[in-house]
């Protein structure tokens, strides 16, 4: 039997606690005598963490946005408090002395760099972009979604053997189509999407409004006076996605590479700074997505593409060149070929 800890972190958004949790998803499913646990790399340090960097964090995005784009450009491989984070590491993995350690985030990955450790570790990119705190030379194997990628972890000193181009492991869709009749506006598990501000502008589009709305339950009541329809958080999103005509969400990185999989022209709104807008560049570089910059660009963009279907099926038929479920069986596949 083997023990797998893959760490997280859910204060940074909700992708890669999903990431974690398809993983081993598919990991139980395909050993279900080993034994696998998802751990919160800001609880490890201590459980007040995690809120506390949410917190911050929202407050950075919402009043000084620029300078927390700048920070987070400059943030390099220094960690504050280093040596305390290492040994609340070292407990938590002393607990569980791991087989195979892997990190869906860039701030464990840093962490688990620096531990002595005989496990295997494991990084499993999340976005379309690589940060400083992803290139750690400790690590046996990398997981990425692009060549671009590879090749930027190569440049920085990762041997390419250890380089692997996977994709982003999400769930598996079963590819069941359906009859394309809404627009769809997501918010990702975090809802972070300005929803009323959307309804308002495009209400008139001519083709009926499907709001999920993620975590995000506080604007249901004021959505109520609108003509929408509006869901939560919904375990069931495939048939929210098969049934879009247009998508308009945030640039996450797991929520466009499940788009992507379904073949779904998307329009991105308000990208976070950092990694939501290096993933709206590499995206829109690709004629993947459109960047709607304000709401009066969302709502041309969104006309224009309601008006020309040959756009639209060219965007699919790129999505669907780079989309693909099949990453996390790749994943697995990896580490089953490199047995620690």
């Amino acid at each position: 039997m083997k023990t797998i800890v893959i760490y997280y972190t859910a204060a940074l958004g909700y992708g890669h606690k999903r990431a974690a949790e398809v993983i081993s998803e598919e990991w139980q499913k395909q050993f279900p005598h080993d034994r696998v646990i998802l751990s919160d790399g800001l609880r490890v340090v201590t459980p007040l963490l995690n809120p506390v960097v949410r917190i911050l964090y929202s407050i950075a995005l919402q009043y000084t946005p620029k300078w927390y784009a700048k920070r987070y450009k400059e943030t390099g491989k220094t960690i504050p408090f280093i040596n305390f984070i290492k040994k609340r590491y070292e407990t938590n993995l002393k607990e569980y002395n791991p087989d195979i350690i892997i990190t869906t985030q860039a701030f464990p990955a840093a962490i688990v760099n620096r531990l002595e450790t005989s496990a295997k570790r494991v990084a499993v990119l999340t976005d379309y972009h690589l940060h400083k705190r992803w290139v750690n030379e400790n690590f046996d194997i990398f997981s990425v979604p692009t060549q671009e990628i590879k090749d930027q972890l190569h440049k920085k000193g990762i041997a390419k053997e250890k380089i692997h181009i996977t994709g982003i492991p999400i769930k598996k869709f079963t590819g069941n189509r359906k009859k394309e009749k809404h627009i769809l506006i997501a918010g990702g598990g975090a809802g972070l999407v300005p929803f009323e501000k959307i309804v308002k502008e495009i209400d008139t589009c001519g083709y009926p409004l499907m709001i999920l709305l993620g975590k995000n339950n506080k604007i249901e009541k004021k959505l109520e006076k609108y003509p929408v329809t509006v869901k939560g958080f919904v375990t069931d999103i495939e048939k929210y996605y098969n049934e879009s005509i247009i998508v308009i969400t945030k640039p996450g990185g797991l929520t466009t590479t499940e788009l992507m999989t379904m073949q779904k022209p998307m329009i991105l709104i308000d990208p976070l700074p950092g990694q939501e807008e290096a993933n709206t560049q590499y995206l829109v570089n690709k004629g993947i997505a459109i960047h709607a910059k304000n709401m009066k660009e969302l709502q041309e963009q969104l006309y224009f593409l309601l008006e020309n279907k040959q756009k639209r099926e060219e965007m699919k038929k790129k999505a669907g060149e780079l989309g693909g479920s099949e990453a996390v069986v790749k994943i697995i596949q990896l580490l089953q070929d490199n047995q620690p």
